[in-house]
């Protein structure tokens, strides 16, 4: 299967939510996520799309929570050396 077919089979879900069971939800999440990591580490922005700024807020929190880390740790470590973040425009 193509990227481009499994992500168009992803989105099909996204109207019909309790259609996927939670270990899917955990793969496919997890699968996205270092896909993700993997890009945002080279860089780049692959953030596109109707993503609100609660559904970040919301995810991020879920997975600071998940590993047991608070924001404070997070500003840490970015400010130790960790990837700073880079906004959509380039600046830091």
């Amino acid at each position: 299967m193509s990227p481009e077919r499994a992500a168009e089979l992803l989105e099909s879900y996204v109207d019909e939510p309790d259609l996927v069971g939670d270990d899917e939800v955990s793969r496919l999440f997890t699968a996205a996520f270092r896909l993700f990591v993997h890009r945002a580490r080279q860089g780049l922005h692959p953030f596109a799309g109707d993503v609100t700024a609660t559904d970040v807020v919301i995810a991020a929190t879920a997975m600071l929570r998940q590993q047991n880390l608070e924001v404070f740790e997070l500003a840490l470590w970015q400010s130790f050396g960790g990837q700073p973040w880079v906004g959509a425009d380039g600046r830091e």
